[in-house]
């Protein structure tokens, strides 16, 4: 109750920052119903998500190309490194 539920609705957020946070969590569930194969929800308690990147990131790995492309965290060192994008 101290933040609001700024976890799990902070997507919304991304897609329209004036949204207020009484708001947020109807904004979520709009666009969950609106777009469920792109909207992606890990339940993991924050301690235990901080603990887990600090402990087993080593990179951020690009995936896709183009608009498709996104950045993920990967626990393997051998990831490669992102091809630069031209300007």
């Amino acid at each position: 109750f101290l933040h609001h539920r700024i976890g799990s609705t902070h997507v919304a957020h991304h897609v329209e920052c004036a949204i207020p946070h009484y708001k947020a969590v109807k904004a979520t569930n709009a666009l969950k119903e609106k777009y469920p194969d792109l909207y992606l929800y890990d339940p993991t308690p924050v301690a235990a998500a901080l603990y887990r990147v600090a402990a087993k990131c080593v990179a951020v790995e690009k995936r896709g190309e183009g608009k498709e492309a996104v950045w993920t965290f990967t626990d393997q060192k051998s990831a490669a490194p992102a091809a630069p994008q031209a300007a």
